[in-house]
C-alpha cells in the first residue's frame, strides 16, 4: 500500500497548512484510515552522511486528510513526513521541505516609526501588514494619534492613506481630533478635519474636541476651532459644562476664557447642579478669572438651588482674594442698584409734579 504524497497548503510566519489525499480509497473501501504527520526543524548541518537529521516537534494522529500547524517559528526551515498508522507496512514518506514567511511588521515598529518621523519606514511597514495600522501603545494611543500629539502631519498624511481612521477611539473614547487639540497642533487638527473628524464626538464623559481645545490652553488654535465650526457653548453630557465652566472649573485660563466670550459664551450658564460660571471660578480661587467674569457683565447676585451666590461659594472655600474682590463689587453694584432705584423713584415723582401742573 502507497504512502499519500503530502502537498503544502497556506503558509504564513507562524503556522503551515498540510494536505495529503487517500489515492487508494473507492466506493468499495470506506474504512477510515489513521495517518500520522510529523512535522520536524531541520537542522542546518547533517552530522549523518544520509542527508538532514530531524529535531523531533510537533506531531498529528488522526482521520482528517488536512492539518495546519500553528506556533512555530518566523523564517524557519520545517521537514514534514506522513505514514498511515493503520498499515504496518507503511514507512515514512519522503520529507516535505517547507520554509515560514518572514514576520510581518509589529504594531510596536510602526510605533518606532511613527516616533522616528520615519516616512519610509511608517510606508513599507503599512504595506506589509496592514492590520497593525490602529494598534495601541503602552499609553493606549493608536499611530496616527501619536502623529496627531506632535504634530507630524506627513506622517498622518501616510497613515491616513494607508486606511488608518480619523474618528478611531480608544477606550475612554477619545479620538485623534480631541487629542491634537489637546495638544494645540493646529495643522494636525486642519489635516483630521478635511478627512471628516467631527467636532461633536463626544468621549466617555461626553466631552467633545472643543472642551478639549479649551482645556489644553490653546486660545489661538481654540479662536480657530470656533471660526470653522466649533459649538461655543456646547455641554458636555455628564455634567452640562461648556467649555468656558470647563475653564471654570479647571484652568482657570482667562486667555482662553476670553476667546470664549469674545465668540459669544454664555457667562451666566448654569450647569446641571445649579452652578454659574462664576460660582465655579470663585469657588476654585481663579481670581483673574472672576474678576474677567465679572467685568464682562457676570450677575454677582445669581444664586444657585440652595440659595448661594458667587461669593458665598468664595466663602466656603477661604478664597479670601476672591473675597474681597466680590465683596467690593457687591458692595458697589447694590449701591449702583440704589442709585437707580432712586434715581426712578426721583423721575417718578418729578412725573407726578408736572401731571398735577398740567391740571
Amino acid at each position: 500500500m502507497s504512502v499519500p504524497e503530502l502537498t503544502v497548503g497556506e503558509v504564513n510566519y507562524n503556522s503551515i497548512e498540510l494536505k495529503w489525499e487517500d489515492m487508494e480509497s473507492d466506493n468499495n473501501n470506506k474504512k477510515r484510515k489513521l495517518f500520522h504527520v510529523q512535522l520536524n526543524r531541520a537542522r542546518a548541518r547533517s552530522p549523518c552522511p544520509g542527508g538532514p537529521t530531524l529535531d523531533p516537534l510537533t506531531n498529528y494522529q488522526g482521520y482528517s486528510q488536512q492539518f495546519v500547524f500553528k506556533g512555530l517559528e518566523p523564517m524557519t526551515q520545517y521537514q514534514c513526513r506522513l505514514r498511515m498508522m493503520d498499515n504496518d507496512s507503511s514507512g515514512w514518506s519522503d520529507p516535505l521541505t517547507v520554509c515560514t514567511a518572514k514576520e510581518p511588521p509589529s504594531g510596536a515598529e510602526l510605533h518606532k516609526a511613527v516616533s522616528r518621523q520615519d516616512l519610509e519606514k511608517v510606508r513599507k511597514i503599512l504595506q506589509e501588514n496592514s492590520t497593525v495600522v490602529e494598534v495601541m501603545d503602552k499609553f493606549g494611543l493608536t499611530p496616527l494619534m501619536v502623529a496627531a500629539q506632535k504634530g507630524f502631519t506627513d506622517v498622518m498624511e501616510i497613515l491616513l492613506e494607508l486606511n488608518a481612521e480619523p474618528e478611531y477611539h480608544i477606550s475612554n473614547g477619545k479620538t485623534c481630533l480631541m487629542i491634537a487639540c489637546y495638544a494645540g497642533q493646529e495643522e494636525a487638527v486642519q489635516l483630521l478635519r478635511q478627512h471628516g473628524a467631527a467636532w461633536e464626538t463626544r468621549d466617555r464623559n461626553g466631552l467633545t474636541a472643543v472642551h478639549w481645545t479649551a482645556d489644553g490652553g490653546h486660545d489661538d488654535l481654540l479662536l480657530w476651532v470656533l471660526r470653522n465650526g466649533g459649538q461655543v457653548d456646547i455641554e458636555d453630557s455628564i455634567n452640562g459644562w461648556t467649555p468656558l465652566m470647563r475653564v471654570a472649573c479647571l484652568t482657570g485660563n482667562d486667555e482662553v476664557a476670553e476667546v470664549l466670550i469674545a465668540k459669544g459664551a454664555d457667562i451666566n450658564k448654569i450647569d446641571k447642579s445649579g452652578k454659574t460660571v462664576l460660582m465655579a471660578a470663585a469657588m476654585n480661587g481663579h481670581f483673574n478669572l472672576v474678576r474677567l467674569l465679572v467685568d464682562k457683565g457676570a450677575d454677582v447676585f445669581l444664586k444657585n438651588r440652595e440659595g448661594k451666590t458667587a461669593l458665598e461659594f468664595a466663602r466656603s472655600m477661604e478664597r479670601l482674594r476672591i473675597i474681597k474682590y466680590l465683596e467690593f463689587q457687591v458692595a458697589k453694584e447694590e449701591k449702583q442698584r440704589k442709585a437707580k432705584l432712586l434715581e426712578e423713584k426721583l423721575r417718578e415723582n418729578q412725573l407726578k409734579l408736572d401731571q398735577m401742573q398740567i391740571k
